[in-house]
Parts: C-alpha cells; structure tokens; sequence
C-alpha cells in the first residue's frame, strides 16, 4: 500500500477586479455587484483618497438580492479598521475563506448599521483567489 501525502488548500491570486463606490444616496456606500467567477475575495487596495471607514461586504448567489456577511460568531464580516485611516493608500490582505462560495459580491464603506457616504466616487482594487489542491 502506497502512502499518499495530504492534499492541502493554498490560495492562488487567479484575477483582478475593481469596483467604485459611488457616492449617490441610493447607493448606502455600496459597489456594484461583482460576479467573482468562481473565485474569492482575499485582498482588497484601498484608494489614497478613501474616507475613513471600514469596509463590510454583501453576498449574493444570484446577482439580484444581496445580504449582509458575517462570521460565524454573528460579526458582521469587515476589512480594516475606522478611526484612524489606518487601511487608507494600503493593500489589505485577508484570508478568502468567508467568501468561499459567494458567486457575486458588492462591498459598503462602513457598517450595514452605520454606512458611511465617501467625498466623491472611490475605486478599490479586489485580489480574487482560487483555491487549488497542493501536492
């Protein structure tokens, strides 16, 4: 009997996406949505001119009506930190787990409780990944 060695996931940066924010009032702070091609969200490069705020995310499996995303300890999933603009002109990198089969996504600037309008329309660059086996 042959012995054979554990398949394990390790991300692999598959694509490229950008989104802007828009800053009408219907938009509440959010992107449009992004269909993710069966990839998922592990990184996001914030813009040099983002108004403070933490960045939330929308799920969606069919494109049309999207949800909130949490952990699975009831927090709502968010990326960076408010308060200090520390994720402002920065590439934040994040594990892509909780967006393992998301096929569509849209991103908020701030909180589903408390979004937060940006100055003028801002654009984030998403790093999408694929998990494959490694040998």
């Amino acid at each position: 009997m042959t012995a054979t060695p554990p398949s394990y996931l390790r991300p692999k940066m598959t694509d490229r996406a950008t989104v802007q924010i828009s800053t009408t009032a219907a938009s509440s702070g959010q992107s449009d949505g992004v269909d993710l091609g069966g990839n998922a969200l592990g990184g996001v490069l914030v813009s040099t001119a983002w108004t403070d705020a933490q960045i939330t995310v929308q799920g969606s499996f069919d494109g049309t009506t999207y949800f909130d995303v949490y952990t699975s300890t009831g927090g709502e999933v968010t990326i960076g930190t408010s308060g200090s603009s520390a994720i402002v002109g920065r590439y934040l990198s994040f594990d892509p787990f909780p967006f393992v089969g998301l096929p569509f996504i849209k991103l908020r600037s701030g909180t589903g409780a408390s979004p937060v309008t940006q100055v003028a329309t801002r654009s984030l660059t998403l790093a999408l990944f694929k998990s494959t086996p490694s040998q």
